[in-house]
């Protein structure tokens, strides 16, 4: 069956859910959310890319490209 995240993702549309873990350390706390790999392999992601957070109100986070990609151009298609 799915967890509460898998069900309130698919709620909402098409999503993937993630918890963020936290690993504390002496000197630093640190947060980590994963990107599934079927979202980095749609959005075409590379290793070592470099993304930023945007903070658009307190439930909202955007994850964007430091860098963007040129938009895909698509062939137009006549239907006979």
């Amino acid at each position: 069956m799915y967890n509460e995240t898998e069900i309130e993702s698919r709620k909402n549309g098409m999503g993937y859910g993630c918890k963020v873990q936290r690993i504390k350390r002496e000197t630093q706390n640190t947060y980590y959310v994963n990107l599934p790999a079927a979202i980095a392999e749609a959005l075409e992601i590379e290793k070592g890319e470099l993304l930023e957070w945007f903070i658009e109100d307190r439930n909202t986070l955007v994850l964007r490209r430091k860098n963007p990609l040129s938009p895909r151009v698509f062939k137009n298609i006549t239907l006979s």
